[in-house]
């Protein structure tokens, strides 16, 4: 399975995750799915490398905001981190 694949496989392990969060964590829901399809949106096409680390970064303040609260959310997103890093963003 390439890094890639791997990547994405932990995209849909985080998407069940937030379908798993409680109505009233609609805000991290929300935030949650935007992050989902931006990094959906960069893994499919050509995205400038400033972007990408903005992105990673995001990944980064969420993982910090979330580790309390949601820990299974906060170990899939540390996979995506480490699946980025490994395709060089």
């Amino acid at each position: 399975m390439t890094e890639r694949e791997e990547l994405r496989r932990s995209l849909d392990r985080l998407r069940d995750e937030i379908s798993h969060l409680e109505d009233s964590d609609e805000a991290t829901r929300r935030r949650m799915n935007r992050l989902v399809a931006q990094l959906e949106d960069q893994l499919g096409g050509e995205a400038e490398e400033e972007h990408l680390g903005m992105l990673t970064e995001a990944v980064r303040n969420y993982v910090e905001q979330l580790e309390i609260e949601h820990p299974r959310m906060t170990s899939v997103l540390n996979r995506i981190l480490v699946g980025l890093s490994n395709i060089g963003i």
